[in-house]
């Protein structure tokens, strides 16, 4: 991009000497910085040959696991579009040679966060392949309401134990019984600091990565490094905590990711690009699911919550539009001046949980809608007071807290359950599951949405949509071994495994994306079943297996040498 980069190099001069003439006759001079984004108009492409190039290495770049949750929703093989193309280079490094030092590059808003003075949001706002420069929105961490100290309602299961009530409020107890818990399923948190995870509740808890995206590094506890705190350590003990006679939450089975996003020792305009890289981050590790119990407003007004200005609610209907379900908590500012949701509650293609109280009264915190567009807010309830978490203090202590921070994980919880039932759910199938069967599903409003979840009828409701002969209480084996040989020359053979009769196809893929071959489409019986592809007339290069079944998708890739 060497003619790319002589054009971005001339354009930063012409600014800078633009601005220079302007300060010496008087212009404003430089101030604190403040943290600031900086959009591109585009992603710096020469001609749509460079385009096509980078989107085959986005694809190459991510996980088996990513690309299968993204099958669900991109339809024709290719499992990545321009948002997934990194930021232009060139871009960022024009804004370091005007002294700017960016931090965070989002690839989904084609965007940098930096510190600037006034002089250099003058001078960036000017560069030709700068689309606009705004101000950063801080996380907002709703503080616990008042009542955080009182009681859970009365223990009626001793496997439940104090969090009881908040499983009986969702319906959830019959849908462990069914034999469910999130397994398989991959949940990412965006939180504060996990302190706690030596907590006995998360003796079983099966961590698949974790990164602190305050202090860079992948240590997410507390260990005197900045942004220590303890938020994190309680959503995920309600989300997957489980210790049964005490505290058992709905996916206690699942997977996880822990992404710290938020610096608690300081409320500073900056956190919301952490919360956006720790979602791209979850994205490329497969995650289908996301809990998160922050929010953003500062620097918003109610007029941007329309699902289409805060910078978080972009990232998350992104999300959502590559196969992630995200669950945010509605907020706790009912009992303050501005009632509203915050963002990225405000996405419609996000689930934002709202609050009630054990007997399935609103709690009086919990955020009523609608968005600024007229938009149904919140989406569902779950129950958010005197919610049974893990003590942040003790390994095997228990405590109660409010907010529906807590509400949150415990709907996320019972999203993973579902995809669970069904791994070929996408995001807008398991809304509707959750939303058609809550307990206002006919007559929703600005102050509970659609109701308070119903998980036993959601997992009906699913159920109902696959296929009788897939059906089981428990997942059903269903794997996809390495082709081989690979590299292949004449032709190679892959071996699907079904755990019990279930229809299946076989399809290959090109690199761009388009369907070369149809292998098999049929009913296979219990066990192993070997396919072979010999192709006629197909270039050398790499190609993608993908086999479907109504326990979801596998992808497997093998290269043709000749």
């Amino acid at each position: 991009m060497i003619l790319q980069s002589w054009r971005v190099t001339a354009a930063v001069a012409a600014v800078v000497l633009l601005l220079l003439s302007t300060w010496a006759t008087g212009g404003t001079r430089a101030a604190a910085p403040d943290m600031y984004w900086i959009f591109f108009r585009d992603k710096g492409f020469n001609g749509d040959a460079q385009r096509q190039q980078a989107l085959l290495a986005a694809q190459e770049r991510l996980l088996p696991r990513a690309v299968a949750r993204r099958a669900k929703v991109f339809r024709d093989g290719l499992v990545v579009d321009d948002r997934d193309l990194p930021v232009c280079s060139d871009y960022i490094e024009a804004t370091r040679r005007l002294g700017i030092q960016p931090r965070v590059a989002s690839k989904w808003l084609n965007a940098v966060s930096a510190p600037l003075t006034h002089e250099q949001v003058q001078i960036v706002g000017l560069l030709p392949f700068v689309a606009r420069v705004t101000s950063m929105a801080r996380s907002y961490h709703d503080p616990e309401p008042a009542e955080y100290n009182l009681p859970t309602a009365v223990d009626d299961s001793a496997w439940y134990g104090q969090s009881w009530a908040q499983a009986a409020t969702v319906n959830l107890p019959p849908v462990h019984d069914m034999g469910y818990h999130g397994t398989g399923a991959m949940v990412a948190v965006l939180d504060a600091g996990f302190n706690n995870l030596p907590h006995q509740c998360f003796d079983s808890l099966h961590v698949i990565a974790t990164w602190d995206f305050v202090n860079g590094d992948s240590n997410v506890a507390n260990h005197g490094d900045i942004g220590d705190g303890s938020h994190g350590t309680k959503t995920l003990s309600v989300l997957a905590g489980y210790d049964p006679g005490h505290l058992v939450g709905p996916a206690w089975g699942c997977d996880v990711v822990l992404a710290k996003t938020e610096n608690t020792e300081e409320e500073a305009p900056y956190e919301e690009d952490l919360w956006v890289a720790g979602l791209e981050w979850a994205d490329s590790l497969g995650a289908e699911v996301i809990s998160s119990s922050l929010s953003y407003m500062d620097w918003y007004t109610y007029e941007d919550m329309d699902g289409n200005t805060a910078v978080t609610t972009i990232a998350a209907d992104a999300a959502a539009s590559r196969g992630i379900a995200v669950f945010n908590s509605n907020g706790n500012i009912r009992s303050s001046e501005y009632e509203k949701m915050r963002a990225p509650a405000d996405g419609d293609s996000v689930l934002g949980i709202g609050a009630v109280t054990s007997d399935s009264s609103r709690s009086y915190f919990s955020s009523y809608g609608p968005t600024y567009d007229g938009r149904i807010k919140p989406d569902l309830m779950a129950m958010g007071s005197g919610v049974t978490v893990a003590s942040p203090y003790a390994p095997d202590e228990y405590q109660t807290s409010s907010g529906t921070s807590f509400s949150c994980p415990m709907a996320a919880g019972i999203g993973a359950i579902l995809m669970e039932v069904n791994p070929m759910l996408t995001p807008g199938d398991l809304y509707r599951a959750l939303r058609e069967t809550a307990s206002q599903a006919s007559n929703p409003d600005t102050i509970f949405g659609w109701g308070i979840i119903n998980a036993l009828a959601a997992v009906d409701w699913v159920i109902a949509g696959v296929p009788e002969e897939s059906r089981s209480n428990v997942p059903v084996t269903f794997r996809l071994s390495a082709p081989y040989p690979n590299p292949f020359n004449n032709s190679m053979r892959i071996q699907v495994i079904v755990g019990m009769p279930m229809p299946v196809s076989v399809e290959v893929y090109d690199v761009l994306g388009r369907r070369v071959a149809g292998l098999f489409e049929g009913q296979l019986s219990e066990g192993g079943h070997l396919i072979t592809w010999a192709p006629e007339g197909a270039a050398s290069g790499k190609y993608w297996i993908r086999v479907r079944s109504p326990q979801g998708y596998r992808i497997a890739s093998a290269v043709r040498l000749r």
